[in-house]
């Protein structure tokens, strides 16, 4: 330790900050390889405690909230009887506040056992005091030093014993981030195995737990399973979350997959697992092309390898549990074009309408070159949407049945007939 008292500053090595008894007796609250404090001498012969600066050097801090929800760090500065108000009663401000490579553990004790860890941050506070606003800028470098992740803007006054309701307006930066990088930053599995750079920015409003963010974000170079998409993902966005109930809002949001647009609106409750979906998604005679090698990607609805073309219009509504949906709408497509490696020979479909319940679907198409002589049949399926190729077995010149699988795994069978 060295300290000096003009002006009063002390700095300190291999710092530790005990935790609150009550979380844990094992783990430190805080530890830094080095604390820098300089304090104002005249305010704190009044009692005015006036923190000019104090610079944390690769700090790490844990951050628990037990099952009754309430965070470690709410107890800091409170003494262990509460004092009635007086005229002379001790105030606290701090000019400036820098922190160098931290990490941070966040654990929610009602939710899990493993705290989620944070790394590379750096972060200067300015003007903080618990009863007025305050300013922020925060930064999250990834692997290299073009990657960027920055959080500015102006917060407080804070809400003590429920930091969430404390007011924030600013806005979030990506900057060429790694999506993989990313992932591992937020320890998202949901994430695993997909890739490319993020950019984009966001404003944030968030006040008495109610957040909102209206933004844009783009990826380049995208990869889903390792398999790259060919196209740009970008996204515009006009979103809200109320936090006491985990739902988030989505006002609008216009997704591109490359160039074609689809627009999505409703909500998703978080507050159950899986989470619930009651979403809406529109597109108008869009290229199909660019949805089904994304959903070929991810093994969704289409097996790797298997390229789409034509035009679809949809207006299709998900209500339900996120891995298991029900569906409910329209779908029309027009000269759709199925090939792949587990396709004998490519599938042309010169239109088809789709109308989906929440328990079935049902189709009707018109394809071509079932027949020795490439005459039209018509198609009549059930038990939509379908999640794979058909594979079709050969059978009567005039009449053939395709195979595939319903998203619930149920086979599908439609019956070809000549047309009249």
């Amino acid at each position: 330790m060295h300290l000096s008292l003009f002006p009063p500053r002390f700095r300190v090595q291999n710092l530790a900050v005990s935790e609150d008894p009550q979380f844990s007796k094992d783990v430190a609250f805080v530890k830094a390889q080095e604390l820098d404090v300089a304090v104002k001498l005249v305010p704190l012969l009044h009692k005015d405690v006036q923190i000019e600066s104090i610079n944390l050097q690769r700090p790490v801090v844990n951050l628990v909230k037990n099952a009754a929800g309430t965070w470690n760090f709410t107890s800091l500065g409170q003494t262990q009887k509460a004092q009635p108000a007086t005229g002379d009663e001790q105030q606290f401000s701090l000019g400036e506040l820098m922190i160098a490579d931290g990490q941070i553990s966040v654990l929610d004790q009602a939710k899990s056992k493993t705290p989620s860890l944070y790394d590379h941050i750096d972060v200067t506070l300015k003007n903080f005091s618990p009863k007025s606003a305050f300013t922020v800028d925060a930064a999250v470098r990834m692997a290299g030093s073009s990657q960027e992740a920055k959080l500015k803007g102006e917060g407080g006054p804070i809400v003590s014993g429920n930091p969430a309701q404390t007011p924030f307006h600013g806005t979030l930066s990506l900057k060429q981030v790694g999506l993989s990088d990313f992932a591992k930053f937020l320890n998202s599995p949901a994430l695993e195995g997909t890739d490319g750079i993020i950019s984009g920015e966001t404003r944030i409003n968030s006040q008495a737990g109610k957040v909102t963010a209206q933004g844009h974000t783009e990826i380049q170079n995208a990869k889903v399973r390792g398999m790259e998409l060919g196209f740009p993902i970008t996204a515009q966005y006009d979103l809200s979350d109320d936090l006491a109930v985990d739902m988030l809002n989505i006002q609008s949001m216009l997704l591109k997959l490359g160039t074609t647009p689809l627009e999505l609106n409703g909500t998703v409750n978080s507050k159950q697992t899986p989470a619930l979906l009651d979403i809406k998604a529109n597109a108008n005679n869009v290229s199909i092309a660019e949805a089904a090698k994304l959903a070929a990607a991810s093994s969704t609805a289409l097996s790797q390898g298997t390229t789409v073309t034509g035009n679809v219009t949809l207006n299709i509504q998900a209500r339900g549990p996120a891995d298991k949906p029900a569906l409910n709408g329209t779908i029309t497509g027009s000269n759709v074009q199925l090939t792949g490696k587990s396709i004998a020979q490519p599938i042309q479909i010169p239109s088809v309408n789709m109308n989906l319940t929440p328990s079935r679907g049902a189709v009707e198409c018109v394809q071509r070159g079932f027949g020795r002589d490439d005459s039209e049949r018509t198609v009549h399926g059930t038990q939509l949407p379908i999640s794979g190729p058909y594979r079709r077995r050969d059978g009567a010149r005039a009449e053939r049945t395709t195979t595939g699988h319903s998203r619930d795994g149920k086979s599908l069978r439609c019956q070809l007939a000549p047309t009249s």
